[in-house]
């Protein structure tokens, strides 16, 4: 995008006084930025309506409706957080094992942090999601939450009984999740109770949320057409050509500037060596 920037910005000071070439490379430019950022847009789309399915087959194979539970955590957060956010932290927390009253709990303890710190509500989500299922004390230190996962696996093994090294992955990992929370409950639980959430995240939220609606939407519809550019290599060749060709047809006009101004450039110089000859004759 910066050099999107910086080239739109030359093509303006440069364009008037300058061949074509400029003008020709920046239409290039803006066809392809163009096409690469609607491609990646339908490509988010679709990875969220996949997650969506998968969120529900996760949940029906183990009892729950997993997306109400996501929508659940939109709710806890103030509705600061995406529908997708809140898709994505409940799929990487029950793969690690939490449930969904702690995923509540952990969402609790991401608003009162964003509030206290001024952070954004989904980058506080993550990094509490990510840390606690990762075991990566260093990603919660930027929200002001200090564990440590020996002192917290330690005191777990004491309570239920067992060392640290007879420990599974998964009871570490339940340690280490339920110090955050102890923790995160007593700097930030009192702060996500009486402070509501910024509006400006609210509506940053919901404007995700149209655009996943209004982009499936279209998805629906180019699906199919896309299935077929993939599986079909004599389709998606005839679809790249024709793409090009309208690149070229809108290149054209800026090509004919370059050539009427290579052609300028040549008569300015032949009048000056006119005007250069007569001088010597002069003399």
């Amino acid at each position: 995008l910066s050099a999107s920037k910086g080239f739109s910005k030359m093509n303006q000071t440069i364009g008037g006084g300058s061949s074509g070439l400029v003008g020709a490379y920046a239409t290039l430019a803006a066809n392809v930025f163009a096409a690469t950022a609607a491609f990646q847009v339908l490509k988010e789309a679709a990875a969220f309506e996949n997650l969506i399915s998968g969120l529900e087959a996760v949940g029906a194979a183990a009892g729950r409706n997993l997306t109400f539970a996501s929508e659940k955590l939109v709710e806890v957060s103030g509705f600061a957080l995406s529908t997708e956010r809140a898709m994505r932290s409940m799929a990487l927390g029950v793969s690690s094992g939490f449930s969904t009253e702690q995923m509540e709990k952990l969402t609790t303890v991401a608003r009162g942090a964003s509030l206290a710190l001024g952070r954004d509500m989904g980058d506080a989500m993550d990094r509490l999601t990510r840390g606690a299922a990762k075991l990566e004390p260093e990603i919660l230190d930027e929200l002001g939450i200090m564990v440590r996962l020996d002192d917290a696996t330690e005191r777990y093994a004491t309570t239920i009984g067992k060392s640290v090294g007879q420990l599974s992955q998964f009871e570490r990992r339940q340690a280490f999740l339920n110090a955050i929370l102890e923790q995160g409950d007593k700097k930030f639980g009192q702060i996500a109770e009486s402070i509501d959430t910024n509006p400006y995240d609210r509506l940053a939220a919901s404007l995700a949320n149209l655009q996943k609606v209004v982009v499936s939407a279209f998805n629906k519809v180019l699906g199919p057409m896309i299935s077929l550019l993939a599986d079909n290599m004599g389709a998606l060749a005839a679809v790249v050509v024709l793409f090009g060709s309208t690149i070229v047809r809108t290149m054209i006009p800026a090509l004919n500037n370059m050539s009427q101004g290579m052609a300028n450039n040549a008569q300015r110089g032949a009048d000056l060596a006119k005007v250069q000859a007569q001088n010597l004759d002069i003399r």
